[in-house]
């Protein structure tokens, strides 16, 4: 059957599917064995995805931020109290061993990137976390650094516009052995025959009408994965992110207030002005980690006290005695959120932002579940392996 649909056949030693950072990535250690390594991409390589749109705060423990990339941490941290706090934020769901090898690895694979040419802003201290530790470097300047090192390798071929549709199973042996997949441009079918293969598809959460992701992030690897029985985990738990703007509708999904949040004191309150995170986390109120915030938000829209439009209201009318304490950089750092976010003028839309109330509502930002893994990023079928987001069992919602 397949002879009869299948246009064209390839034959690769290892198929990566997804071009973000983690199929980059994937593609690049691949590649190192010797092996050729076939990367497929559904939009164009190197400019579609999740990672050219994230600010990514790359996690490692304190005191490897300062002892690395001499960024001004804590040292009183180590990769101890870093499992300990994944751990406890993931209401000990998550898989232990793949912790460990997180808190373990990060910092020098982070290390790895630097080398390579990737530029660290900053250091930020998240919700959930004791100490600073997100490593903050534009998922543009990734994406660039992992480009540049992907096309030193002549072992690597690229198909752009391609989605792949199935697996090809060897049951007998509960081996995979090729792919479908459809070229989008010329609408023709296509097989690979492959030895291995990984997949980096990233989460789903275009499957919520509000979302922070890009259009491509449609869970396609959980459900090809899926028909061919992978195992799922976790997939309850999408995490979203607290504040987005649901009006005006020409800044709908931006996240810029959840970024104000973090910088200053802000309040959020439910239609009848109510400061609704009183209820939820009497001690860090909306500096809670973000399942808290969503989940709060969430409840008091669904038992009626949710704005006309489905969202709450974030009060920023105490932002000009913030301003008095925040200091210069970061007095730069917020303007240029608020007044350049994303390419918006936002002194068009917003000017009396610390008067008037924004409307925000939770918006899906990331997958927390996905395919579950060993520690060797395999799967329960011979050599099916799942690499990043699209995976489960060891990730949170900080």
């Amino acid at each position: 059957m397949l002879n009869r649909i299948v246009y064209e056949i390839f034959n690769t030693d290892v198929l990566v599917i997804g071009s973000g950072a983690t199929g980059m990535r994937a593609a690049i250690e691949a590649a190192k064995k010797g092996v050729n390594v076939t990367l497929i991409n559904k939009g164009y390589f190197g400019k579609s995805g999740s990672t050219l749109l994230a600010d990514a705060d790359i996690a490692i423990d304190s005191k490897s931020a300062i002892n690395l990339f001499n960024l001004p941490g804590n040292m009183e941290d180590n990769p101890e109290l870093f499992f300990e706090d994944i751990v406890i934020e993931g209401e000990y769901l998550n898989n232990q061993r793949l912790v460990e090898i997180h808190v373990s690895e990060a910092p020098y694979r982070l290390k790895q990137l630097v080398e390579w040419g990737a530029k660290i802003q900053k250091l930020v201290k998240s919700p959930g976390h004791k100490y600073p530790r997100g490593v903050w470097i534009l998922g543009t300047e990734i994406n660039r650094v992992l480009k540049k090192e992907l096309n030193k390798n002549k072992n690597i071929n690229i198909f752009e516009h391609l989605i792949i549709l199935d697996f090809v199973i060897d049951e007998e042996n509960n081996q995979v052995s090729g792919a479908i997949g459809l070229n989008l441009v010329r609408g023709i079918f296509y097989l690979f025959k492959t030895k291995a293969i990984i997949i980096c598809t990233g989460g789903a959460m275009r499957l919520y009408s509000s979302t922070t992701a890009p259009e491509e992030l449609t869970g396609d690897g959980f459900a090809i994965a899926y028909r061919v029985g992978v195992e799922l985990v976790d997939m309850e738990f999408p995490m979203f992110l607290p504040y987005t703007m649901i009006s005006p509708q020409y800044l709908k999904g931006s996240i810029f207030p959840y970024d104000l949040s973090a910088y200053f004191e802000v309040k959020a309150l439910n239609v009848k002005g109510e400061r609704y995170m009183k209820k939820w986390d009497p001690e860090r109120l909306e500096k809670s980690s973000r399942d808290i915030n969503s989940v709060a938000a969430a409840i008091e829209i669904l038992e009626g006290r949710g704005t006309p439009r489905g969202g709450t209201y974030l009060s920023l009318k105490g932002i000009k005695d913030n301003l008095m304490t925040c200091s210069k950089k970061c007095l730069n750092n917020v303007q240029s959120k608020i007044w350049g976010y994303g390419g918006f003028n936002l002194k068009e839309f917003l000017s009396n932002l610390t008067e008037k109330t924004l409307e925000t509502a939770p918006a899906c930002h990331y997958w927390n579940g996905g395919i579950k893994i060993d520690e060797k990023c395999e799967t329960n079928i011979r050599g099916l392996y799942a690499a990043g987001e699209v995976t489960g069992g060891y990730t949170w919602s900080e």
